[in-house]
């Protein structure tokens, strides 16, 4: 790590990088070893909140990727090793076979119900310690952050973009 980085600026950066990362290890330290790991979790999390607000039981993989913000390779190992675990069924699509589709399965919700309960209730105890007003706190800055890196990711996405097509002249 460089300490060649003099200023204010820079040791808020280091501090604040640090604390996030002693969070994570925190959050994985304190997770009961019945709980699917998070992409797990945030896979199935996604494809019953879809369910939920559209009243379409198949979520397109594609949209799962988009909404998880991760890469199709990666999205593809992720499923499929879902699918071997009997977690979700993959179904192509009748009118266009390079579509595939995701649902749950009966084993898929059980998992993800109890893995809630679980998470839920460490975030409850969590907040109990915390109090009412340190948790609005918390969850306004919270939320402030997370405007803030997609915010960032757009415009690294927008560059991403510009670079790999300039413009012709």
């Amino acid at each position: 790590m460089p300490q060649d980085r003099p200023g204010e600026p820079y040791e808020q950066a280091r501090i604040f990088d640090q604390k996030l990362q002693l969070l994570h290890r925190l959050a994985h330290s304190v997770k009961r070893a019945d709980t699917p790991p998070n992409g797990v979790f945030a896979i199935l999390g996604a494809i019953s909140q879809y369910e939920q607000h559209t009243g379409q039981p198949q979520l397109h993989m594609g949209h799962l990727g988009h909404m998880l913000h991760r890469s199709m390779p990666s999205v593809t190992r992720s499923v499929s090793q879902l699918e071997h675990e009997g977690l979700v069924v993959k179904s192509a699509s009748s009118k266009d076979r390079r579509r595939v589709y995701l649902t749950l399965t009966d084993k898929g919700r059980e998992t993800l119900e109890r893995a809630c309960e679980t998470r839920f209730s460490l975030f409850e105890d969590i907040i109990g310690r915390l109090g009412e007003q340190d948790t609005r706190h918390m969850l306004e800055v919270l939320d402030h952050l997370a405007e803030i890196f997609e915010e960032l990711s757009e415009e690294r996405d927008q560059t991403t973009r510009q670079e790999r097509n300039p413009p012709t002249l």
